[in-house]
């Protein structure tokens, strides 16, 4: 497994298509075939995210890596974030 061809594929197939509708993706880490991915800009929090990562993200690393089995999409929320859900969801 090599992260170069990774992302060159990335770069060069993956991420065009996302940026035209204002999104990206970057990758988190790969560990046994999964690749574990965080998906920015429009792309985050899209109804349409795990979709795109099934049919797209992870279709497209498939035909070219034998190695990947799986796309995972990493939805990390900031403490700032949580902290003010939890005062509104207080009042």
């Amino acid at each position: 497994m090599e992260m170069k061809a990774l992302e060159k594929i990335i770069n060069e197939k993956i991420r065009p298509r996302l940026q035209s509708h204002d999104g990206d993706v970057q990758v988190i880490d790969v560990v046994d075939g999964i690749v574990r991915v965080k998906l920015t800009g429009a792309c985050s929090g899209c109804p349409s995210a795990d979709l795109t990562t099934r049919d797209f993200i992870e279709d497209e690393l498939k035909k070219n890596f034998s190695w990947v089995k799986e796309v995972r999409i990493i939805n990390e929320i900031s403490e700032d974030l949580l902290e003010m859900a939890r005062k509104i969801l207080k009042k």
